[in-house]
């Protein structure tokens, strides 16, 4: 069963890297955040932490809600960042000539 989830992660990461990574990075933000959470509770003494085993289904459904939103905000917000075409660079240099010819400091 584990070796098939990891088997599964891996041909996703292959083929769709940038949504694997944005969900595992979303994955460990939901976690330290539950985990920061229990532990502030823990030593709180509160009662609620006792209420984390008996509603663990509601719990994993928040959990997969934050992964879901933590995920989608980094694919929207983070885009790849590309490479500039090299014809930008060819039509900026005849510019710059004209624009040095009419420099009053090289006249």
């Amino acid at each position: 069963m584990v070796l098939g989830a990891a088997v599964v992660v891996i041909v996703l990461a292959v083929f769709l890297y940038r949504f694997v990574i944005a969900a595992c990075l979303a994955c460990l933000g939901a976690g330290l955040s539950f985990v920061g959470m229990t532990l502030l509770l823990l030593y709180k003494g509160s009662n609620p932490i006792t209420h984390i085993g008996v509603r663990g289904m509601y719990y994993a459904g928040v959990f997969a809600a934050m992964v879901a939103a933590g995920a989608c905000s980094q694919l929207l917000l983070c885009r790849p960042v590309g490479k500039k075409p090299d014809t930008d660079k060819q039509d900026k240099q005849p510019q710059l000539q004209i624009r040095a010819e009419k420099d009053w400091r090289t006249s």
